[in-house]
């Protein structure tokens, strides 16, 4: 656990810059493009993910789970075994690019400069996407979480330069393009894990890998094209790209518990599939996976959800006034999905990829059938409402799942103490920004459920005095500055529990 837990910590701090830096493109997006254009660009986005998903056969998820396991193998067959996957998806990746590349020019000559340089430029996101999502896979599969840190961070904070500037000059296309900036450096470390003058060797990758690849791209293409942010495309076609900008600021919230909970993923794949893990061990790093989750994105799924619709029109501005109820909702939901990633992953590393895969599919049809009746009766806010029955129905599917496997038990008892210490958060920060309007009232609102929270941790016992001495025991806690690590000594013990 404690190996998992270091690359969960090295994630999750790449991530915090990288949700900040995200948060700082919604803003920019919505500031110099408005509700249509920064509509524009969450839809390339979500069109250039769902490409990579199309396009990659499933060969990153091969690599996340076959390069972990393959630590004591000699050099040549790990890259063996990247050089053949990658021979495995360039090719589709590159047949969909021309596809999109044809489509872009004819948009061009039918319709001008403006739509065609927008295709152009979310063909170049798509191609830095999947590549920078293969290597990654590559990286974090052979255990180099901190590469992936560091290019994370680079790339966020690469790109904002670039946004600002492409959306001056360019428009949507301009912020497109600088968005893709983002993918720049970990794209760059591919040649690290794929050796291209060597040939493939498809005796490399064995039955199992095979299999595990089909059934975790079918997953994965269902999640991404028809369950993640399908909204967008309804949306659109049922209202407008302004409905699409709306929606869009209203699920940058949700979106940064989302990414907070799935960068524990690579890390607990790794973990679950380690040679030598026994079921014992397996299921001690479910709970505790489970539990660190929970405490991680329950406040900021219930604090946030108190104060999003009095921030949403501070912060994008008050043309984007009508998306903060659906921005609340947005974030109950992401409580709800950030706990899936674990049962999700356990699944994904310990052969239930099939489960998955019918998971998936459920839920896919679950999701466009609810989101299409409530968006043409509730329109945005019926959106939300939708994403939030659509979370709790996959998560359910999860938690069948792992009883039909006879695999870990979700630990409900802790489940709902977190709960209920977030539930007082959010009650404190819902007060607190009603009493107080504006700024003030949201940064009050912070300041108030941040203690509320600790005293919530302390009243259901949900810190132990070995997790505090465990998170005091990392090498980056011992590093800060003094006085700042007392202030944090302090804290854990007052909210930990004593036995």
């Amino acid at each position: 656990m404690g190996t998992v837990l270091k690359s969960s910590l090295v994630n999750l701090a790449a991530t915090f810059v990288s949700m900040l830096a995200g948060f700082a493109v919604s803003i920019l997006n919505a500031r110099l493009l408005g509700p249509e254009g920064s509509g524009l660009a969450a839809f390339a986005l979500w069109f250039a993910a769902s490409l990579s998903a199309l396009a990659d056969r499933g060969m990153p998820q091969v690599l996340l789970r076959s390069l972990g396991a393959s630590g004591s193998q000699p050099r040549t067959e790990w890259q063996a075994i990247a050089r053949t996957a990658f021979s495995l998806f360039s090719g589709p990746v590159a047949a969909v690019g021309l596809a999109t590349a044809a489509y872009g020019l004819w948009v061009w000559h039918d319709e001008g400069r403006e739509p065609g340089l927008f295709w152009a430029m979310t063909l170049l996101l798509f191609l830095l996407y999947a590549l920078s999502a293969f290597s990654t896979a590559a990286a974090r599969g052979r255990g180099n979480f901190r590469e992936t840190a560091l290019s994370t961070v680079a790339g966020s904070l690469l790109q904002l330069p670039f946004i600002v500037a492409g959306a001056l000059f360019f428009g949507a296309a301009g912020a497109i393009a600088g968005m893709a900036v983002r993918f720049v450096p970990q794209a760059l470390r591919l040649r690290r894990y794929v050796r291209f003058a060597a040939p493939p060797r498809p005796e490399s990758l064995t039955p199992d890998m095979r299999r595990h690849a089909r059934q975790m791209w079918l997953s994965d293409m269902i999640d991404v094209i028809l369950v993640t942010r399908i909204e967008l495309v309804l949306l659109g076609l049922l209202f407008s790209t302004t409905e699409m900008g709306y929606f869009a600021a209203a699920a940058v919230f949700a979106g940064l518990v989302g990414q907070l909970a799935l960068q524990l993923s690579p890390s607990l794949v790794v973990g679950f599939s380690r040679p030598g893990m026994t079921e014992d061990m397996q299921r001690t790093l479910f709970t505790q996976a489970m539990r660190l989750t929970a405490l991680a994105v329950f406040p900021i799924g219930f604090g946030g959800a108190a104060i999003v619709p009095h921030l949403i029109p501070l912060v994008f501005g008050a043309d984007f006034a009508p998306a903060g109820t659906a921005a609340a909702l947005l974030l109950l939901s992401s409580a709800i999905g950030g706990i899936a990633v674990v049962p999700w992953t356990y699944l994904a590393a310990t052969g239930g990829s099939g489960s998955l895969l019918r998971i998936m599919a459920g839920s896919a049809v679950t999701t466009v059938g609810f989101l299409a009746a409530a968006i043409w009766l509730a329109g945005l806010n019926g959106a939300a409402l939708a994403r939030i029955l659509v979370e709790a129905l996959t998560l359910t599917l999860l938690v069948n799942a792992l009883a039909h496997r006879d695999g870990p038990v979700m630990p409900l008892a802790t489940l709902i103490r977190t709960a209920l210490a977030a539930g007082l958060c959010g009650l404190t920060a819902w007060a607190t920004a009603r009493a107080l309007p504006g700024w003030p009232g949201v940064i009050a609102a912070i300041a108030a459920a941040i203690p509320a929270y600790l005293a919530g941790l302390r009243l259901f016992g949900l810190v132990t005095a070995g997790d505090a001495r465990t998170l005091l025991g990392f090498r980056a806690v011992r590093r800060l500055p003094g006085p700042l690590k007392s202030v944090l000594a302090s804290l854990l013990r007052l909210v930990a529990r004593r036995r």
